[in-house]
């Protein structure tokens, strides 16, 4: 797919990004933005201005337990709430997966979380560490 050819040209080849394209993606987002960790996981696809080009970064997602998760409408701090600019290509690659989410039956709702496991539930942070 678009998403596995763009971040092979970022990543090392592993097969990693074969059984977690979401959380691989995230990488991409996070190289192109700055985004913290929690800042990735709590991204909702209305923060992602598509016109204008720009992801907005101002809520997170942390762990509460193993199998609950809370939403938090605001970053580390004041201060990094921030928008950022992304390329079509980073703009391209969230389109192809959104459209890959709404296949598998994943909600893509405005307040949806756009890095998700395949069941459409938050990642697990601890599947971001490359």
């Amino acid at each position: 797919s678009t998403i596995l050819a763009a971040l092979a040209t970022l990543l090392p080849q592993t097969d990693v990004i074969y059984r977690h394209p979401a959380a691989i993606l995230s990488y991409l987002v996070a190289a192109y933005t700055g985004a913290r960790q929690s800042e990735l996981l709590g991204l909702t696809w209305d923060k992602i201005l598509w016109l204008v080009k720009i992801i907005r970064i101002e809520q997170s997602l942390h762990a509460i337990s193993k199998d609950e998760f809370e939403h938090r409408p605001r970053t580390k701090n004041d201060t990094s709430t921030r928008n950022k600019n992304v390329t079509d290509r980073v703009l391209n690659v969230l389109k192809e997966h959104k459209e890959g989410q709404k296949e598998k039956g994943i909600s893509v709702a405005d307040d949806s979380l756009v890095f998700t496991d395949k069941h459409g539930k938050p990642i697990n942070r601890n599947n971001l560490r490359a």
